[in-house]
Order: structure tokens, then C-alpha cells, then sequence
């Protein structure tokens, strides 16, 4: 049996979001007198005998921890797949593809290729006055973004996700529509 790999893409990661999401309605129907069932030991623990002020405290930093780790999980499965599309247009058996010798020599360079390189081989393989660099320049600033948050200089509450999920589709959906075969998240 042929195994094809799979990898997250932004609307798994979106999925997941929504899912972890109810798990937290879940929590406070428990807190509300549900039974606790599915409820993990560690969590009981932390929620047993709280007040109604800090149960509300406990569910806001859950949801911005929620916020802030889902946006994560969303740009790093769309820079996942920039890197995949950016690796297979630079493969030798790939030549035929109109933007090949571009990320080949790319791809040539010994070591790690910046997500902002790659960005920019986009750039340069469609114009600066491609109507798109409008939108490169918005996936540059969320990652700029990201990686405050990554490296200790964000704070949990300034990401909301689903703005962030919706900024992505239509960077997605434009790229499509710029270079039908765009194999990215």
C-alpha cells in the first residue's frame, strides 16, 4: 500500500481550534455542576473549590493561552507549506515548472532558507508590481507577529485567531489564483 504523507494545513489547524474550543465550554458546564466526565485529574485539581471570580480568571487565561497557541499552530502550518511548495519547485525533477530555476537556487544554498526569502523569490518571480506583493506583505507582517509572540515579546492576549485564519485564506486564495499550482498550506 502507496503511504502518501500528510501534513497540517491552516483549516486542520482552524478544525482544531474549534474543537479545543468547545472542550472549554465543556469545562465550564462541569464548573456549572456537570458531571466531570472526560475531565482530566490535573485539570479537576486546578478548578475544584474555585470562587466565581477565580473561575472566570482561570477561563480567560485558558482562552488567551488558546488564542495565542492556536495562532501558532495556524502559521506554523502555513509556513509548512510554503516551505514544502518552495522545496518541490526547487526539486531537479520539477523543472518544467515556470518559477523551478528561482527556488532552485534557492533550495541550492547550504542550510536553513528564512521564510522571509522565500517570500521574497515570490516576489521577485512575480513582479514588484504584481497587485499580490500587497499580500506577501501581509504574510510578512504576520509573521513578524508570530515571532514576537515565539521568542518572549508578545503577550497572549494579542492574537485573535480566527482574524488571523481569515488573513491566510485570502493570502491562500489570491496565490491560487496567481500560480495555479501552489502546493502551499
Amino acid at each position: 500500500m502507496l503511504m502518501t504523507e500528510r501534513f497540517p494545513t491552516i483549516d486542520e489547524a482552524r478544525n482544531w481550534y474549534v474543537v479545543s474550543l468547545d472542550g472549554l465550554r465543556h469545562l465550564k458546564r462541569v464548573v456549572d455542576g456537570a458531571k466531570p466526565q472526560h475531565v482530566s485529574e490535573e485539570t479537576l485539581d486546578q478548578i475544584m473549590f474555585m470562587t466565581q471570580e477565580e473561575w472566570k480568571a482561570f477561563i480567560r487565561r485558558r482562552e488567551d493561552e488558546h488564542e495565542a497557541f492556536a495562532s501558532l499552530a495556524l502559521l506554523a502550518a502555513c509556513e509548512g507549506g510554503i516551505r514544502r511548495d518552495c522545496a518541490w519547485r526547487g526539486a531537479d525533477s520539477n523543472s518544467g515548472n515556470v518559477h523551478h530555476r528561482r527556488f532552485q537556487r534557492l533550495n541550492s544554498g547550504a542550510g536553513h532558507i528564512s521564510l522571509r526569502s522565500i517570500i521574497d523569490a515570490w516576489q521577485g518571480a512575480l513582479g514588484r508590481d504584481s497587485y499580490f506583493k500587497n499580500y506577501l506583505a501581509e504574510l510578512r507582517g504576520l509573521y513578524v507577529d508570530r515571532n514576537a509572540l515565539a521568542h518572549g515579546r508578545a503577550s497572549l492576549q494579542q492574537f485573535n485567531f480566527a482574524l488571523i485564519y481569515e488573513r491566510l485564506s485570502r493570502v491562500r486564495s489570491k496565490w491560487r489564483q496567481v500560480a495555479s499550482d501552489f502546493k502551499g498550506f
